[in-house]
């Protein structure tokens, strides 16, 4: 019996802007110094970016999936190909694979990737979501970013970790969900060294991520199921936090937007990458411009109803030159 496969046009309309995707790969570069969102199509959840000179590096969660915890690289934020994977499988329990049960949906949640000292980290938490599971933080640490990476898991349990180092090298974890945490980590960053402190109570925010600019600490944590993104701020690391909403956009699913990451130019422009849920399709990933207005990181464009809502067609960041269009492989010949 033959089977024969036929190219099936698919027609996705965004703000009176249709595109027009079959079977090949989607390219968000537009080839002429613009690009149009989102920049991966595809499931591509809860991202984090880093730049190290001229790369920039981008994680998303894998969840059971092995390899996990998946990084891109970019020299232009627009176009990406693989990089490495910080996890080739869980030892941790059998059930991982398949063996006195199975663990579906577990494994690496929001993963956090950071550059500090000529090393790259990255974390994740293990959700207790299966009887019988407890949940715990993960370390990967890496001198290259193809590996090898070490492990180091935590007996803590670290819910939607962002990573950040201070100016003092002093690492700490952002946490939690509902009421957010700081926790300090020891020297070497591979364990807890004191207590969480609660920075943040009672705020429906979660996939938190730390950033310390201009001499000020920043919060940046999706509203969950919203489609708001909620900046917080202040001048002490344990607070107190004032709070701004710096994105608000459910155009294309009722989720709108969620988990989203800040990252600095060579030239000093800030850009963002955000996820928004797009049910079936999965977690896209959206790259959106920073305006920074009375310091606060204000993401994608002001609306005429005043929200700041994503861009379709924007021109490409300036990076100070022009990259061939690359993206990740979507098959394994």
């Amino acid at each position: 019996m033959a089977i024969f496969f036929i190219e099936i046009p698919v027609i996705i309309s965004q703000e009176n802007n249709t595109y027009l995707l079959t079977s090949n790969v989607w390219t968000p570069d537009n080839g002429d110094g613009t690009y149009k969102n989102p920049v991966l199509w595809g499931d591509w959840p809860d991202p984090d970016v880093i730049r190290v000179d001229d790369d920039f590096y981008l994680i998303t969660t894998s969840m059971h999936y092995m390899p996990g915890s998946p990084i891109v690289k970019s020299k232009d934020l627009v176009n990406w190909e693989f990089a490495s994977y910080p996890i080739e499988r869980y030892d941790e329990d059998p059930r991982f694979d398949m063996n006195g049960g199975e663990l579906y949906l577990n494994g690496s949640w929001a993963n956090t990737i950071r550059y500090h000292k000529g090393k790259f980290y990255v974390g994740f938490c293990t959700p207790k979501n299966k009887e019988g599971t407890t949940g715990h933080f993960s370390m990967c640490v890496a001198d290259n970013i193809e590996g090898p990476w070490q492990r180091t898991i935590f007996p803590e349990f670290l819910y939607d970790p962002g990573l950040f180092f201070d100016d003092d090298g002093k690492g700490y974890i952002a946490h939690g969900q509902t009421d957010i945490y700081i926790t300090p980590l020891a020297d070497d960053y591979l364990s807890v060294s004191g207590k969480s402190v609660k920075v943040i109570e009672g705020e429906p925010v979660e996939g938190s991520h730390m950033y310390k600019i201009n001499g000020k600490y920043y919060i940046f944590s999706p509203s969950a199921g919203t489609g708001s993104q909620i900046c917080f701020r202040s001048d002490n690391i344990y607070g107190p936090y004032e709070k701004k909403v710096v994105m608000h956009d459910q155009r294309n699913t009722q989720w709108g937007i969620h988990q989203g990451a800040l990252v600095q130019l060579k030239n000093g422009d800030w850009w963002c990458l955000i996820m928004e849920d797009r049910d079936p399709i999965g977690r896209t990933t959206r790259l959106e411009p920073v305006t920074w207005i009375d310091g606060w990181p204000m993401i994608g464009e002001k609306s005429k109803t005043g929200d700041w809502i994503g861009v379709t067609n924007f021109k490409k960041p300036d990076v100070g030159n022009t990259y061939p269009i690359t993206n990740p492989a979507t098959t394994d010949e």
